[in-house]
């Protein structure tokens, strides 16, 4: 028996943007007393945090629905108590990250939102004793053509400008002494780095960690990374992850849908001796189609040569 005016339920809904993974706030939460959104009903806004709360007061509710202008509206049968709801906007806008590594910057640059097929230039300026490289672009290097333009085709691409140092030989004509570490070190030092930390953005677009590294470059000669990650679960596998060396990438890697959980992805990456720094931060770095709940568990180790 229910009584005039006392909550039998209570109900809190999480809005986001399944794009940006951001917050939606003003979004209408209506609870229906009906199945496909039909009967009485009860609604309410979401704050400025995507959250809004809600009691059943009058009947028992057998769906709810979501809407919000610009977004497709959403509505579901199941009624649960903590409801997390990704709004699909009726626009799409695609994200796009753009990099600079060691030694220049880039302009644009960081995370931009546009809208699908944009055509997107971008200029990389090396700092003093560097020199523009090349692009990388979808995981690949695709030219030193400087500036260029960019067609940003899906969500979640990465741009990253990869420049070199200038290296001037020592007037005598001897080699220079910064240049590729030997194929063996005289003495090796490893260290784990990240062990066993998990990265999950949950209903977020991306999630990181970093670690500074103290170097005494006096004496390193060289470096490598090697790592594994491992695809732990996930509501939908639609992720990537980032392995970056003092902000730049030098791994990016997808897990597809057709990969099953407890697919590993392991390799080695060399870190040449002009990137080593007396303080470096090793970045790893998970994205994901917001809502989807990918995790991974990472175990990074740098290994340095004196």
């Amino acid at each position: 028996l229910w009584r005039r005016g006392v909550p039998l339920f209570g109900f809190n809904f999480s809005v986001t943007d399944s794009v940006t993974g951001n917050p939606i706030q003003g979004a209408l939460c209506v609870i229906y007393a009906g199945l496909d959104g039909m009967g009485d009903a009860d609604t309410v806004y979401t704050d400025s945090q995507g959250i809004a709360g809600i009691d059943a007061k009058w009947f028992q509710p057998r769906s709810w629905s979501v809407s919000k202008a610009g977004y497709r509206q959403k509505t579901s049968n199941n009624v649960v108590s903590s409801i997390p709801v990704a709004l699909v906007p009726t626009v799409i806008q695609y994200t796009v990250r753009v990099f600079a590594g060691i030694g220049g910057t880039t302009v644009p640059s960081g995370t931009l939102t546009v809208d699908p097929d944009t055509q997107l230039t971008v200029r990389a300026t090396p700092y003093t004793g560097y020199t523009f490289d090349y692009w990388v672009y979808k995981g690949e290097n695709v030219g030193a053509t400087n500036p260029l333009t960019f067609i940003i085709d899906r969500n979640a691409i990465t741009i990253s400008a990869v420049f070199k140092e200038i290296v001037e030989p020592p007037p005598n004509g001897e080699p220079p002494t910064n240049g590729e570490p030997p194929t063996e070190w005289p003495v090796v030092k490893t260290d784990q780095v990240f062990d066993n930390v998990r990265l999950d953005p949950g209903i977020l677009f991306e999630v990181q960690q970093s670690q500074e590294k103290q170097v005494d470059t006096a004496l390193v000669l060289g470096g490598q990374i090697e790592y594994s990650v491992k695809l732990e679960s996930s509501l939908a596998t639609a992720c990537t992850y980032y392995i970056l060396w003092n902000n730049e990438i030098l791994q990016e890697e997808g897990f597809w849908t057709w990969e099953p959980h407890g697919t590993i992805k392991s390799g080695i990456l060399s870190i040449p001796l002009s990137k080593i720094r007396s303080t470096n931060v090793l970045t790893i770095a998970l994205s994901q189609v917001p809502g989807t709940f990918n995790r991974c568990l990472f175990n990074v180790y740098t290994t340095l040569g004196y």
